[in-house]
């Protein structure tokens, strides 16, 4: 598992970025980092592309390029540890290389996924991912006379775990163009409805929303991660995701004005998401049946905003996104507002 997602550079290479989805089911009965059987992958991988967007039906993942420059091309073949099920190019960038891989060992969670590996999980920081909480690690690398920038990524969802791995030149680290590109494809990883080891049907993405009108939404204000307080920043975007949900017609929204008031009365300080039973608690007191809870987050020069739903009656989350921006300023963050939006609703 240490060589997951590592990137190899010929000497002709003038830019690589290598990008590894590493898919691993959970299991609860495993006392190690890795469980003494491998997974047995089914005999067909089910895989479909449409215009830029790949959904792995087996995996439940959906990913969508950037634009027309960038190739993905299904595969099967095995790499040490990982299967490849997917390699994609970028048009233009000589020697460019992504793969997406398949982990053939069971985890047992992602705080021990986070420990295998080259990676030293303590100098992680935390971030969003497809709408989950992530952590972040990067290092620099060496290879021949080359020196990359790699970056990794961890989260997991109902017993899947995932991995993305990037690595470049160093000298690319300031190329604007690239970083968008893979913000994009960060933020276009959408994770599918599939079943959990009972055969239960999981939470589906837009199951709940985007098919039915959401009434008595209370819409909280965003927390600012860095001080774990509001900021006139947070603020005025939560302002404008409150008006954009509006303006979908999927959401029926409380007065803001009365949400804050009662929040003063009661003296709650809210920090970062809200737990299953401080929603059905705060829903209570606004008379809301849905409660939208954001925070907004900064690592290195990358800034992400995270939105979760809950549903007050029985506390749940119904539905999670995120979107990653960077160098981006005051206006870039309201397109932020505006993607996040729709992957809420879609």
């Amino acid at each position: 598992m240490g060589n997951l997602g590592l990137v190899s550079v010929k000497k002709s290479f003038a830019y690589v970025i290598t990008l590894s989805i590493v898919c691993i089911l959970i299991s609860g009965h495993m006392s190690s980092a890795l469980a003494a059987d491998k997974h047995k992958f089914p005999d067909a991988h089910e895989h479909q592309i449409s215009g830029n967007t790949y959904t792995d039906k087996t995996f439940n993942f959906q990913v969508t390029l950037p634009n027309t420059n960038w190739i993905i091309k299904p595969t099967k073949e095995g790499i040490g540890d990982a299967l490849q099920i997917a390699m994609l190019e970028r048009k233009g960038y000589d020697g460019f290389a992504t793969n997406i891989n398949v982990s053939k060992y069971y985890q047992e969670s992602l705080e021990k996924f986070a420990g295998i590996g080259t990676y030293n999980p303590k100098k992680a920081k935390y971030t969003y991912v497809a709408g989950k909480p992530a952590f972040v690690a990067s290092k620099m690398m060496t290879s021949g006379n080359f020196e990359l920038q790699s970056i990794v990524y961890k989260f997991v969802n109902s017993g899947l775990g995932y991995i993305f791995s990037i690595a470049y030149l160093s000298q690319w680290s300031d190329d604007e163009k690239l970083q968008m590109e893979i913000d994009e494809l960060l933020n276009s990883f959408t994770l599918l409805s599939g079943e959990d080891k009972k055969g239960e049907s999981q939470i589906s993405v837009g199951e709940k929303i985007g098919k039915e009108k959401l009434d008595h939404v209370a819409v909280l204000v965003m927390v600012d991660l860095r001080s774990d307080k509001h900021s006139e920043k947070t603020t005025v975007l939560t302002n404008e995701l409150q008006n954009m949900l509006t303006k979908t017609g999927k959401f029926e929204c409380l007065d803001r004005r009365n949400i804050d008031k009662t929040l003063g009365e009661q003296a709650f300080q809210q920090s970062g998401m809200i737990s299953g039973d401080s929603a059905v608690k705060l829903g209570k007191l606004f008379g809301a049946k849905y409660l939208i809870s954001s925070n907004l987050g900064q690592i290195g020069e990358t800034s992400v905003i995270y939105i979760q739903v809950t549903e007050v009656e029985s506390g749940k989350i119904i539905k999670t996104a995120s979107s990653r921006c960077t160098r981006c300023n005051d206006d870039m963050l309201f397109n932020t507002i505006s993607n996040l939006v729709s992957k809420l609703i879609f």
